[in-house]
């Protein structure tokens, strides 16, 4: 393996120990990838020759002053890995332990998960035949399809269920996560009281307006920020309760909010095989109509013809999403969830149509 660099300290040395007394066995520990929010290592156990990945909380922005993350992130995606593992045929990998690294000895909070012989989709994309493209297509469709046929009480995200209290097979739905902060000048991660779970979507929809949910900044916002945030909250407010109904379209589903190519592991020789779909962070559940599957960057060739042929099955693998992209009440649904994300923001620069769903505004 090339020589990898973390992005910020890591012990490795408190790391190997700690993986040595979970195992029992040796440790021989290999740097594998800086990525956006983590960094990765390959643990070769001995004498087992088992291998698993192991992944540390590191954003590589941490250095520049950016990278915060919320404490609930790594905990609610082990419970949906395990969710997902147990409630559909999507292909995930198995966390087999998780340490929340408390006393930060090793640097960051990590888990350690099966190696998967996968390369990612992105890497295959450029030498595959028309043909294999459509037929992967179809299967990241299908694998939509079983996200969003999941049924959800609650917008937010998933965390293993406490040994008493309400329990939906194992996990609940408790307080939305995020990603690490994007900007540099975030002073806290969002407050977990004031991420839901939301049984109303108008109560949701209003707390990304009113932006409850946003990391800590220490600027306050301009008095033409308030004024636009307060036009987006009386918008919402205005709305009719047939807007948040319990019609088909608002139903509550599962969210992987970034299913692209680099996330899809392909076996190297015969990439439509489909070994796992990774980096489940930051999933969270939401209405139909607030779901839009991209999976292709707008760069790659034949974008157009590839992402319509993953809606037009999607479409028909889950009609109630087909409806919820064409109903006059989901659209106006979709314009409000927009606006709200974005309520700073002067809404002349923007249309529903147009946006990058993926924007993240911390």
């Amino acid at each position: 393996m090339e020589s990898v660099t973390p992005a910020v300290p890591i012990n490795t040395a408190a790391l190997v120990a700690q993986i040595e007394a979970h195992t029992a066995q040796q440790c021989q520990l290999e740097p594998w990838w800086q990525g956006s929010h983590h960094m990765v290592y390959v643990a070769t156990l001995l004498p087992s020759s088992e291998r698993y990945i192991v992944r540390i909380d590191a954003p590589c922005f941490r250095p520049y002053g950016s990278g915060l993350t919320p404490p609930s992130k790594m905990r609610s995606e082990i419970a949906t890995l395990k969710y997902v593992r147990e409630h559909s045929s999507v292909p995930v990998p198995d966390v087999t332990y998780h340490h929340l690294d408390d006393d930060g000895e090793v640097g960051g909070e990590w888990m350690m998960m099966e190696y998967i012989p996968g390369v990612p989709l992105m890497e295959q994309w450029p030498s595959m035949t028309r043909e294999q493209r459509q037929e992967i297509c179809v299967k990241i469709a299908r694998i939509w399809g079983q996200l969003m046929s999941m049924r959800f009480p609650s917008v937010g995200s998933l965390y293993e269920a406490p040994l008493s209290g309400p329990v939906d097979n194992s996990v609940i739905v408790g307080p939305t996560t995020f990603y690490p902060s994007a900007k540099a000048n975030r002073t806290a991660p969002p407050d977990p009281s004031r991420c839901g779970p939301f049984t109303s979507l108008k109560e949701w929809l209003l707390a990304i307006a009113r932006r409850d949910m946003a990391f800590g900044d220490p600027q306050p916002l301009s008095e033409e920020h308030r004024a636009r945030v307060a036009a987006v909250v009386a918008d919402i407010e205005a709305a009719p309760p047939a807007l948040f109904s319990s019609a088909p379209g608002s139903a509550i589903v599962l969210e992987h909010i970034d299913l692209l190519p680099h996330n899809v592991l392909v076996r190297p020789d015969a990439p439509t095989d489909v070994l796992a779909i990774i980096d489940w962070e930051g999933a969270r559940t939401v209405p139909l109509w607030a779901v839009q599957p991209m999976f292709l960057e707008q760069d790659l060739e034949e974008y157009e013809e590839h992402i319509a042929l993953i809606k037009r099955t999607l479409s028909e693998l889950v009609p109630a999403w087909a409806d919820a992209q064409n109903g006059d009440e989901c659209r106006e649904a979709r314009r409000l969830y927009l606006r709200a994300r974005l309520s700073i923001f002067d809404p002349a620069t923007f249309h529903p149509d147009e946006i990058i769903w993926s924007f993240n505004p911390n």
